[in-house]
């Protein structure tokens, strides 16, 4: 019994005591009552008094303190560790391989087999096929965001395909030897620019397709073409005649009608004949349409044709406007 458990018992003894004593007063007990009530106080009050003997607990650093044993905890696997420093795997593109480097962590698995085995060289295994699988069907390029895959599959401990180890990566490296990137950047920039390449010769491929297959088709659509531009040159556009056959039939490689010079304005000579305003309108139109594509064999070969026709045909100004645009110093070959 502690001191607070008789400091208690103390109490409740005198409350108890007072409380028989107001009732034997009020009842007029009789004499040997009395004295029941006092042997009982006297016996309660003596137990309260008697010391009790108490055992203190030892701190837990004294050396002769015996704490309970605790439950004993299993213990986990041992791993042990195996470095693998640079080992080739394949990539999706032939010819290019990826350098992995790895920690492998294993531990042996409890089997029937008693047959001794090299660990580290079956962990090493089972890690490389894994990575196997994932960098096959990587692009070499990709490098950087191939080993953060590698680091998150690898990190989890599996089984070889014997089952006789678990095995895991840490600090995975995958890198790319630095010929290989090279020859890569040289490609991206090479495969870069052909795609510039490519989408400027359809343009210029659609480009001489309109003014060849659709503008100067025939001398109806060049009419058709130059009218479009001004519906209001309705009068100029019936003395262009002559000059949208010639340049329709340069274009198509045709030769002129017999006649051609029924088109012709009767009142201009054969020869030296000079632009008018509107003739030198058209051939400025043209002029601008064709330098909208990059000049090439074939395009030098039509504004050489065209050339040649206008002066067989008396319109050796128009023929030098052309000159002077695309060829200025060089006249075409007889």
């Amino acid at each position: 019994m502690t001191a607070n458990h008789k400091t208690l018992l103390g109490y409740l003894t005198v409350l108890s005591i007072l409380a028989f004593l107001i009732a034997g007063i009020g009842l007029s007990w009789p004499p040997w009552c009395w004295a029941v009530l006092g042997i009982t106080a006297l016996s309660t009050s003596a137990a309260t008094m008697v010391p009790t003997k108490e055992h203190p607990v030892p701190p837990p650093d004294d050396p002769y303190f015996l704490a309970p044993e605790a439950e004993p905890t299993p213990a986990g696997p041992q791993y042990r560790e195996h470095r693998i420093h640079r080992v080739a795997l394949p990539s999706c593109t032939p010819d290019y391989h990826f350098e992995f480097s790895a920690t492998v962590r294993w531990y042996e698995m409890e089997t029937e087999d008693d047959a001794p085995l090299d660990g580290g060289s079956l962990a090493a295994r089972a890690v490389l096929s894994r990575a196997r699988v994932i960098t096959q069907y990587e692009h070499p390029s990709q490098y950087s965001l191939t080993e953060h895959l590698l680091s998150g599959e690898l990190g989890l401990t599996a089984p070889d395909d014997r089952r006789r180890v678990m095995a895991m990566a840490r600090d995975v490296r995958l890198a790319l030897p630095e010929t290989d990137r090279e020859r890569l950047e040289k490609l991206a920039m090479i495969r870069k620019d052909e795609d510039v390449w490519e989408h400027e010769r359809n343009h210029e491929r659609n480009k001489r397709a309109y003014l060849g297959d659709d503008v100067l088709k025939d001398p109806g659509s060049a009419l058709v073409w130059w009218l479009a531009r001004d519906e209001s040159k309705l009068h100029e556009t019936v003395d262009l005649i002559g000059l949208f056959t010639l340049l329709s039939a340069a274009a198509n490689n045709q030769e002129l009608p017999h006649d051609f010079t029924s088109l012709r304005n009767p009142t201009e000579p054969v020869e030296d004949a000079p632009l008018t305003e509107s003739e030198r309108t058209v051939v400025e139109a043209l002029v601008d349409l064709m330098r909208h594509a990059d000049i090439s064999v074939d395009n030098t070969l039509f504004i050489d044709r065209i050339i040649k026709i206008l002066e067989n045909s008396g319109r050796p100004a128009a023929a030098e406007e052309i000159r002077r645009a695309f060829a200025p110093g060089e006249g075409p070959d007889d």
